[in-house]
């Protein structure tokens, strides 16, 4: 994928996200916040790798 792919994403820090699902008051399932979340890694020339992350919950 290259940078201009990227350039159309939305991009948000974790921090970001940890604070959205603050402000919700942890009402609401981190998948229904957010429904799809990928990792962006830039690889070399220009060029980025995308991962999609899939949540699950922990007890």
């Amino acid at each position: 994928m290259d940078g201009s792919v990227v350039a159309g994403y939305k991009m948000i820090t974790l921090d970001e996200m940890i604070s959205r699902e603050e402000e919700e008051k942890f009402t609401k399932n981190i998948n229904q916040l957010f429904p799809k979340i990928y990792i962006i890694e830039a690889i070399e020339n220009g060029q980025y790798a995308k991962y999609e992350v899939v949540w699950e919950k922990l007890q």
